[in-house]
């Protein structure tokens, strides 16, 4: 278990270090890593990454944070696990869509029955969630977004 950990940091440090110096896309690099373990479900990593400092609100190029991967990907530990780390699950992409909604697009019930019981977003995010459930047919989503009065 140890050894394992100690490869994982050393791999995080490889990538925050070596990388930065040799290559001028070194935040392309972190980035990948780190999305590569929102969309894995690899805790060690992501675990790894937040203790050296990165925030786990990041957003890549096109907005999309490390909750909002995961959750598309269908990877409810990793939703879970950055969610007790503070990830904020109302952030929109520059498409203004949130993880919640990515959840929905993928069929992730299960996940999206989880952010619903969590998060706190705005009436005109609630709103829109609404309207992504109703266009990809998710009626259990829909029932349970009535829970929470969203209509």
């Amino acid at each position: 278990m140890y050894t394992k950990r100690f490869y994982i940091f050393i791999l995080v440090l490889n990538v925050f270090f070596v990388s930065y110096a040799q290559n001028p896309n070194a935040q392309q690099e972190l980035e990948k890593s780190f999305f590569y373990g929102a969309r894995t479900s690899n805790i060690e990593i992501l675990n790894e990454f937040i203790k050296t400092g990165i925030n786990v609100n990041y957003q890549g190029e096109n907005g999309y944070t490390a909750i909002m991967i995961a959750a598309y990907n269908g990877q409810k530990k990793a939703v879970e696990f950055l969610h007790s780390k503070g990830a904020d699950l109302c952030i929109k992409d520059k498409r203004n869509n949130t993880a919640l909604m990515g959840a929905i697009v993928a069929g992730e019930d299960d996940i999206a029955k989880f952010i619903i019981s969590n998060e706190k977003c705005d009436e005109e995010t609630n709103k829109r969630t609404l309207e992504y459930a109703q266009r990809f047919g998710r009626t259990e989503i829909i029932k349970f977004l009535s829970t929470k009065n969203i209509k």
